[in-house]
């Protein structure tokens, strides 16, 4: 982010948990938050306008949102 002068857009889609990630598919309108662990899990996804939104994942979940 810093190398492309972006460092305002780091915490958008960034995961509160180090075990879970975020992938955003800009172009098909959605985004999904990945439980990469065996074990349930919960996150908070930062969104670009600021908001918050919690997961509460199984363990190996996937969770599909619209953007």
């Amino acid at each position: 982010f810093w190398a492309s002068h972006n460092e305002g857009k780091y915490a958008a889609y960034s995961s509160s948990n180090p075990e879970c990630e975020v992938a955003v598919f800009p172009d098909a309108g959605q985004y999904c938050v990945i439980n990469n662990t065996d074990r349930p899990q919960s996150t908070d996804v930062a969104l670009p306008d600021g908001s918050v939104e919690h997961f509460d994942l199984d363990q190996s979940a996937i969770a599909w949102r619209n953007l």
